[in-house]
């Protein structure tokens, strides 16, 4: 039903006579639904691209996706004491060094020398507060995302980045 205007700020309905609205009201509905109708579209148009593009991306990150380097320093930095706290070291390497290069971009050098450094060697040992150990990919995968949604421990990990991009 169409909305005549009235000269008291209300409008009338030519369906409902008697009714009044506050104008506000219809005007807040009009802009709900014009919202409505762009957020649909974008999440369309996004999800479209998502599909189109993720599968390419997927390809892309399968090809270029580099083998992490070995460490250059066996007795101390993240290798180190993962050996001597008795993980997996190859396994806790392989996982932590890709996590780091995908999360922060970094190269494959950066990487091993973020991790040979003093800021491997206190991550090695925060795998400690995994419950059960680190003794899976997921398990190491998934500690490594709680402590980048932290604050303090995320500001620690950029730091210790700044530096390995840096050197």
């Amino acid at each position: 039903p169409k909305s005549l205007p009235t000269d008291n700020g209300f409008t009338r309905s030519r369906a409902f006579r008697g009714a009044r609205m506050p104008r506000k009201t219809i005007i807040d509905g009009a802009f709900k639904h014009i919202l409505s109708k762009k957020i649909i579209a974008y999440l369309v148009d996004n999800q479209r691209n998502k599909s189109v593009h993720g599968v390419m991306k997927t390809t892309e990150d399968a090809m270029k996706k580099p083998k992490p380097l070995p460490t250059a320093n066996h007795e101390w930095g993240f290798w180190g004491t993962s050996m001597q706290s008795g993980y997996d070291a190859p396994m806790a390497w392989d996982v932590t060094s890709q996590f780091f290069a995908k999360e922060f971009s970094l190269t494959p050098e950066q990487t091993r020398d973020l991790l040979d450094a003093r800021f491997g060697r206190h991550l090695a040992d925060d795998l400690s507060f995994i419950e059960g150990g680190p003794t899976t990919p997921k398990a190491i995968i998934a500690h490594l995302k709680r402590r980048l949604a932290d604050p303090k421990h995320r500001s620690w990990f950029a730091r210790a980045v700044r530096e390995a991009k840096s050197a």
